[in-house]
């Protein structure tokens, strides 16, 4: 590597961490030419994905040519879903051209797992973090228009009919005072359906009192009155059964973002849930029968849900699969403790 080092290039090599552990190293030519001078791998990474015309990795490399130090995160999908960090480093000729960059590749696997700080990124170069504010910002945006929407036109409707109602108790015409007070009372009702609904999106219901199995029929009664998807629950679980509340949350969380997904994308007319009791571990599967599901394009962090689903059943020590063929439907399959004990980060 002593030809890479030379004393024009020596301060940009100061900002490299000396104890980081980087697992490939390699250094990428102008004409496209990538030379491998390192790797550590373990067969994880293949050249070819660093000369990809589109995505994170061009873009990067684009910049870093400009003569910028460019640091990114990325990820690859397989049995598991791995997180790497990139830094490149431009190296500049005689002339003080750059004419490559010097590329290290870190595993954040061990760095950030379990300290809930996982990092990927899409072709726009953010950070997973940052791209996971940004979505809990518009969730809460929507919620508050939501609210905003629900609370705001149903106000003028309770006026309007109490001020019908108020005139004619004034007017003493009983039959059409009565009528206005059942129709209030309907409107009331079908109010506080609808704001429950909301709520039960924002906040899964007390789950330690009702249980997993109720809160899940309970989510698909609400949700079968907005959708005409046929759903279909199963579950041979007791009711009695012991399970961690963590392990409660993340698989009613899988249930709802799983059909929350079916709704956006699928086109299906039926939803299978069903929840199985395997001695010490608990089997979740969401089926649908919609156009299906492709993996190609589940590398986006724009699929954030699947995302997210995965890594909430990895951290309770769980597997989460997902499968589906182009107008066969897709199969969510999520297997998890019954109970999750804290591991202690070493």
């Amino acid at each position: 590597m002593s030809d890479i080092k030379t004393k024009k290039n020596k301060d940009l090599f100061m900002d490299i961490e000396p104890q980081a552990k980087y697992i490939y190293v390699y250094r990428l030519f102008k004409n496209g030419k990538a030379e491998v001078i390192y790797d550590n791998s373990k067969g994880q990474i293949d050249k070819k994905i660093f000369l990809d015309k589109q995505g994170i990795h061009s873009l990067s490399q684009q910049r870093a040519f400009d003569d910028k130090k460019v640091v990114y995160d990325w990820f690859l999908t397989g049995e598991k879903t791995s997180f790497f960090e990139t830094t490149l480093i431009p190296l500049k000729n005689n002339l003080g051209e750059v004419e490559s960059l010097f590329c290290l590749v870190k595993h954040l696997e061990r760095v950030y797992r379990g300290q809930e700080k996982i990092l990927v990124a899409d072709n726009t170069g953010e950070s997973f973090t940052n791209l996971l504010m940004k979505a809990r910002e518009e969730e809460k945006r929507q919620i508050a228009s939501a609210f905003h929407d629900e609370v705001g036109s149903n106000a003028v409707l309770l006026n309007s009919i109490i001020s019908i109602l108020k005139a004619d108790i004034e007017d003493n015409n009983k039959v059409s005072a009565l009528n206005k007070l059942q129709e209030l009372e309907d409107v009331v009702q079908n109010i506080t359906k609808r704001m429950r609904k909301l709520i039960v999106s924002v906040r899964p219901p007390q789950l330690n009192e009702i249980g997993l199995n109720a809160a899940i029929k309970d989510l698909i009664e609400s949700l079968k009155v907005s959708s005409h998807i046929i759903f279909h629950f199963s579950s041979n679980m007791a009711e009695k059964t012991s399970l961690s509340e963590k392990i409660k949350i993340v698989l009613y969380r899988c249930v709802q973002e799983s059909i929350n997904n079916v709704f956006k994308h699928a086109k299906a007319k039926n939803i299978w849930v069903s929840v199985e009791e395997e001695n010490a571990a608990i089997s979740l599967t969401i089926k649908d029968d919609g156009v299906g599901y492709s993996p190609d394009k589940s590398n986006s962090v724009k699929k954030m849900g699947l995302l997210g689903m995965k890594e909430s059943v990895t951290c309770i020590g769980g597997t989460f699969d997902i499968k589906g063929k182009t107008g066969k439907g897709t199969l969510v399959n999520v297997r998890c403790p019954k109970i999750s004990y804290v591991r202690k980060v070493v």
